[in-house]
C-alpha cells in the first residue's frame, strides 16, 4: 500500500534532511523523486532554512516551489572523473569529501558554475555504472537496520518421539556500526517475523530511520519491479508506525541493497548455527538463551577491518542517533480486507459476530485484530467505525446498541424484569427456564430477550398450561432454550411422557381361555 501523500510543507521538512536521498524522501512522502529534487533545488536557490520554512505562509511556499527556473543553461566546471573515481575506491573516502575537494580546486573560476553536491554525486554514480561497478554504500549512524532470516535452521527435539522441528533464525544488523542481533522464532509467519523485529529494536535500545527487509512474504505483499515500489503488508506497516520507522524493502535481484544483511547472515551461520548444530534443544527459550551470549561475543570482538568492536562503534556513533523506543511494546495486528457486511450488520471472526453501524450492511469493511481487541474500518473512513473487545470464539454475538436501527434498539431495550415477571405469572417451570437462559454465558442478552419474547407467542398459540408443561420437560432434560420448547410443543413430547408415567397395570380378567398359575404347578 502506497504511503499517504504529504503536504508540500511536510515534504520540504523531510527534504531539508541532507542524509536522506530524493528517493528515500519520495517513498516516505508519497510524491515523486523528481518533485523532491525540484523542492530541494528551489529551497537551495532561495536559501530556505527550517526556521524560514516554518515562518512562510502557504501561499509564499507554493509560489516559491512552483516558480520556473530562469536563465539559460549553465556551463559547469567538470573535474577529472577518472581521477575522482580512483580516489573514491580508497577506504574512508566519501562523496562529501570529494565534492569539498572539487569546490576548493575550482577556486574563483569565472564564466562557469560549480555543480551541486547532488549533481556531483549523480555524475560520479553514472561514471561508476559506465565501468560496470557497483556504488559503495554509505551508512549514516542511526539511519538503517537490515533484517532477514538466516536461511539455515536450528532444531527443536521432541523428548518423547525424538522428532526434530526446524526453527528459523532471524538476523538484524545496523548500518553504521554493523552491530548485530539474532533470535530464534518458530516460523516465517508474519506474527513471528514482527515479534523478531520488535526484539531487535529492544536489543539495540532504539529505532533507526529505516528498516530494510528482503522481499519475503512476511514483509511484502507484492514485490516491486518496472518502476513500482514493493507493497509492504499492513501488519508490518502497523509495526513501523508504532515505532516511527520507515520500511524500505530491498529491490528484487539487487543484493547490494542489503549487503550488510548478507554479511550478518553469513556471520550468524558460521558462529551461531554451526556452533550449536549438535546441541539438543527442548524449547525456544533454551535456544535463545544460548544464542544471546554468542551474539554478545561477536559484538564485543575487535575487528581489524573496522578498527574497533561493533559495540564500541555503536556506543560512540550510533546509539545516540537512534530514536527512543515508545513507552508501550508493539502488539501484533492481523488484518482482513474486503469483508461484506450481512443484513444483520454483524461480521464474523473466529466464530464470534461483531456489530458495525447498520448503514454499512451490504458494503465491504476491513478489520484488524490484536490479542485483546478488534477494530473495524469502512472504505470511507480512516478511523475505525467499531471497536470491540475480542470475544471467546464460542459463537457469541457482540453488539453495540448504537449500531442498531431505531426499531432494533427499541426491541433490545425491552426490560428483562418485565419478561421474568410475566414468566412468574405462567408458572415456576417457565421462570426457571428464563433464569437459565439469562445466566447462560453462551446466549447473548439480545438473543435471550428474543427467545423470551417468542415464549409469549407460544403461550397464545398453545396456552399457558401447555407452555408450562413443555418448559418443565425441557428443564428436566437440560434443553433450556425456546427453540427446544417450541419443538416439544409441536411434537407433543411433554404429553407423551405424562401418558407413560400415568399408565396403571390392571389385574388379569378371569376367562375360560386364560390359564391360571395352577396350569404350571402340575394341578389339573
Amino acid at each position: 500500500m502506497a504511503p499517504a501523500k504529504l503536504k508540500p510543507r511536510d515534504v520540504c521538512r523531510l527534504a531539508l534532511d541532507e542524509r536522506l536521498s530524493n528517493r528515500e524522501v519520495a517513498r516516505v512522502s508519497g510524491v515523486s523523486g523528481t518533485t523532491v529534487g525540484k523542492y530541494r533545488v528551489m529551497m537551495k536557490i532561495h536559501g530556505v532554512t527550517r526556521a524560514d520554512l516554518d515562518s512562510m505562509s502557504e501561499a509564499e511556499l507554493l509560489e516559491m516551489l512552483q516558480a520556473k527556473y530562469k536563465g539559460s543553461a549553465k556551463t559547469f566546471i567538470e573535474p577529472d572523473w577518472d581521477a575522482v573515481y580512483r580516489d573514491y575506491q580508497k577506504r574512508d573516502v566519501t562523496i562529501a569529501l570529494l565534492y569539498q575537494e572539487y569546490v576548493e580546486s575550482a577556486g574563483d573560476t569565472k564564466g562557469a558554475a560549480l555543480r551541486s553536491e547532488s549533481s556531483f554525486g549523480r555524475k560520479l554514480r553514472e561514471h561508476c555504472k559506465a565501468r560496470g561497478l557497483s556504488m559503495r554504500q554509505e551508512h549514516l549512524p542511526g539511519q538503517e537496520m537490515f533484517v532477514d532470516f538466516s536461511g539455515k535452521h536450528l532444531y527443536l527435539t521432541d523428548p518423547k518421539t525424538g522428532e526434530k522441528t526446524p526453527i528459523e533464525v532471524f538476523v538484524a544488523s545496523l548500518g553504521a556500526s554493523q552491530m548485530i542481533y539474532a533470535t530464534a522464532v518458530a516460523s516465517q509467519k508474519k506474527a513471528d517475523w514482527i515479534e523478531a523485529n520488535v526484539r531487535a529494536l529492544e536489543y539495540f535500545g532504539g529505532v533507526p530511520t529505516m528498516i530494510i527487509p528482503d522481499n519475503l512474504k512476511s514483509a511484502v505483499t507484492k514485490t516491486g519491479g518496472r518502476g513500482r515500489d514493493p507493497q509492504v503488508n499492513r501488519s508490518y506497516l502497523d509495526f513501523s508506525e508504532h515505532y516511527g520507522a520507515v520500511i524500505v524493502p530491498a529491490r528484487p535481484v539487487r543484493p547490494q541493497d542489503k549487503s550488510l544483511a548478507e554479511i550478518g547472515v553469513r556471520i550468524i551461520n558460521m558462529w551461531v548455527i554451526a556452533a550449536l548444530r549438535n546441541h539438543v534443544f527442548r524449547s525456544l527459550d533454551e535456544m535463545n538463551a544460548l544464542i544471546l551470549p554468542i551474539i554478545e561475543r561477536i559484538n564485543d570482538k575487535r575487528s581489524r577491518r573496522l578498527g574497533a568492536s561493533r559495540r564500541e562503534l555503536f556506543e560512540e556513533s550510533e546509539a545516540g542517533c537512534l530514536k527512543p523506543l515508545p513507552p508501550n511494546r508493539h502488539e501484533y495486528t492481523e488484518w482482513r480486507d474486503s469483508i461484506r457486511v450481512p443484513k444483520d450488520y454483524h461480521v464474523q471472526h473466529n466464530r464470534d459476530f461483531y456489530s458495525v453501524p447498520h448503514h454499512l450492511a451490504g458494503r465491504t469493511v476491513s478489520f484488524c485484530v490484536t490479542r485483546s481487541t478488534i477494530r473495524i474500518f469502512s472504505e470511507q473512513s480512516a478511523s475505525p467505525v467499531a471497536v470491540h473487545t475480542l470475544g471467546p470464539g464460542t459463537g457469541t454475538n457482540i453488539s453495540n446498541r448504537d449500531h442498531m436501527p431505531e426499531a432494533h434498539r427499541a426491541y433490545a431495550g425491552r426490560n428483562v424484569e418485565e419478561l421474568l415477571e410475566w414468566a412468574d405469572g405462567v408458572g415456576q417451570d417457565v421462570r426457571a427456564l428464563f433464569d437459565a437462559m439469562v445466566s447462560n454465558p453462551r446466549i447473548h442478552a439480545i438473543s435471550a430477550i428474543r427467545q423470551m419474547s417468542s415464549a409469549q407467542k407460544l403461550a397464545k398459540e398453545y396456552g399457558h398450561e401447555r407452555l408450562a408443561s413443555a418448559c418443565s420437560y425441557a428443564n428436566s432434560v437440560g434443553t433450556q432454550t425456546m427453540p427446544s420448547v417450541a419443538n416439544i410443543l409441536r411434537m407433543e413430547i411433554d404429553l407423551r411422557s405424562k401418558d407413560k408415567g400415568s399408565r396403571i397395570v390392571a389385574k388379569p380378567v378371569p376367562h375360560n381361555n386364560v390359564r391360571g398359575p395352577a396350569a404350571y404347578s402340575g394341578e389339573k
